[in-house]
């Protein structure tokens, strides 16, 4: 249902690029394709699924539109 709206995985990816660390992009994981709603919540805050394991990363989700 998401990528309907935001896009492909691809188009999310090259939106998410971090210049600063470009082989940092939760959008390219080595996971696949993973679904959205495994970090972005709708009735609580969502989580960066990849700081489980990359604790050192913790990467952050900008809050969405309100």
């Amino acid at each position: 249902v998401c990528v309907k709206c935001h896009g492909t995985y691809d188009t999310l990816a090259a939106k998410t690029i971090n210049p600063k660390v470009p082989n940092r992009n939760p959008h390219k994981s080595h996971l696949g394709e993973i679904d959205c709603v495994v970090c972005h919540m709708a009735h609580k805050p969502s989580e960066a699924y990849c700081n489980g394991c990359h604790i050192k990363y913790d990467m952050k989700i900008p809050a969405g539109r309100k």
